[in-house]
């Protein structure tokens, strides 16, 4: 039999992962691309990877930072759908 997982979310990040993530949050680039470009030109570890799978890793990280980044900073702010505007009674 497996190993099961308990509870739900997202797997355990890796210290590859943590490191990743730390280096594209103190990144100043806009795009994936420009993104990968300085990390492989800055950080030898980086540039030992093949350059699709490590752009497609780049890639989905900025966009759990993103999900994470909304959801943290709607923490403490009503819901929306609680209010009872005018036009509704």
């Amino acid at each position: 039999m497996g190993r099961r997982r308990r509870g739900g979310g997202s797997p355990p990040s890796t210290d590859f992962e943590r490191v990743l993530r730390r280096h594209i949050e103190s990144c100043k680039y806009a795009t994936v691309d420009e993104i990968v470009s300085h990390l492989r030109s800055n950080f030898p570890g980086y540039s030992r990877q093949k350059l699709q799978p490590f752009t497609t890793t780049v890639q989905k990280t900025l966009e759990h930072i993103k999900s994470t980044s909304i959801t943290s900073s709607n923490q403490g702010r009503p819901s929306t759908s609680n209010f009872v505007f005018d036009d509704e009674e």
